[in-house]
């Protein structure tokens, strides 16, 4: 049986192809408002039904439910919130019932607001709710304080699918990776976004989970990098040699999500299996780009809702390290030795490696990761 949707229908909110040319002629007559780069990820994510049951950016009691309650207004689960900001300028200009244009980064349009809703929010409520923090050090508080101080809500008209210069091959729809699970007949399956390269401990982690169901749906974002990351491109190349060498192909899917985590801790841990029940998946990997806080975080969340209700099982893997004595990669649930026979890598330690142009050791990646990486390194710093 297939996996339903949250809230048991997959949105879609792209016009019949044979409107969108007037539809966009009629954009020429509207009011417009130009999208940010993460406000474009989502109304890509409303339009392909990836954020069903959402059918266009959040009302305010959506805003506050979510804020509150962990729900939507109408009491199904959902843990962040999806919004659109503006100046005060704009939203004084516009009425609640009227369309407007959204444009994307080149000033074009790709979809129609009906405005439903106009209204303010507090920063500092929401930074203080949804982060736990108010300090402006924190990357998703600082982008909080540097968007618009209005929001505007309502359905939206999507004219066509966004066109996108990279990944095109991996960029598989809601509906198209469900086609796809339906066709290899698997009754279960795992999701596992990332924002990092795939390494030797999230491989462990992914491959404990894949002997307990029937396919993978590797999901990595694919949106900017940011300052200190590895960029998208390279770290498609790193997932696919990995996927190619050292996974079964017919358990494997591959496919780019868009955007970019939002920094929320246990709150996007439940909203990144939430929007994987919707790509099909019964189950969610929380793997280590998530702290072991944010992993407490999100089984706090999850215990607040019956399970019926979430609709998909999360798992919470174990941190994992290389073991010289055990000969292997293990957990603390497994590997009896301590001290410095672990050899644990984190992100930061890689990137300095990377850095002074030093090979990754094979017990923290897989060769052809690490070469394609430090090759990377290195071409970025040709004049």
């Amino acid at each position: 049986m297939s996996q339903l949707p949250h809230g048991g229908v997959l949105i879609n909110r792209y016009t019949d192809p044979s409107l969108a040319d007037s539809l966009t002629e009629r954009c020429g007559r509207l009011k417009s408002w130009q999208l940010s780069d993460s406000e474009l990820c989502d109304l890509e994510m409303i339009a392909s039904g990836a954020y069903s049951p959402l059918t266009g950016f959040m009302g305010r009691s959506d805003f506050k439910a979510v804020l509150d309650n962990h729900r939507l207004s109408k009491g199904l689960p959902w843990t962040v919130p999806i919004h659109i900001t503006v100046p005060v300028s704009f939203a004084s200009s516009i009425r609640s019932s009227e369309e407007i244009a959204l444009l994307d980064e080149f000033r074009k349009p790709v979809a129609i607001l009906s405005v439903s809703d106009i209204f303010e929010y507090n920063a500092l409520e929401y930074a203080h709710k949804v982060f736990k923090t108010t300090d402006v050090k924190h990357p998703g508080v600082s982008a909080l304080y540097a968007m618009e101080p209005r929001m505007l809500a309502g359905e939206v008209t999507v004219l066509r699918r966004r066109s996108h210069r990279t990944f095109n091959r991996y960029r598989l729809e809601p509906s198209e990776i469900r086609d796809l699970i339906q066709d290899r007949k698997w009754r279960t399956t795992a999701g596992f976004a990332s924002v990092e390269t795939v390494h030797r401990r999230e491989e462990y982690q992914i491959k404990c989970v894949m002997e307990t169901v029937d396919g993978l749906l590797m999901h990595p974002f694919v949106g900017k990098a940011a300052p200190g990351e590895i960029d998208p491109e390279v770290r498609m190349k790193c997932i696919e040699a990995l996927v190619d060498g050292y996974f079964a192909k017919d358990r494997v899917l591959l496919a780019a999500l868009p955007g970019r985590p939002r920094a929320m801790g246990g709150r996007e841990a439940v909203f990144q299996a939430i929007v994987h029940k919707n790509f099909g998946c019964t189950h969610f990997i929380a793997g280590s780009d998530y702290t072991a806080q944010e992993r407490s975080e999100a089984r706090d969340l999850i215990s607040r809702f019956e399970a019926k209700e979430l609709g998909i099982t999360p798992m919470f893997v174990d941190d994992a390290f290389y073991c010289k004595a055990c000969g292997t990669m293990a957990t603390e649930r497994t590997c009896p030795h301590t001290g410095v026979g672990r050899l644990s890598f984190s992100g930061a330690a890689i990137q300095d490696l990377l850095r002074k142009a030093k090979p990754l050791p094979l017990e923290c990646t897989r060769a052809e990761i690490g070469l394609i990486m430090l090759e990377a390194v290195r071409d970025a710093k040709k004049p």
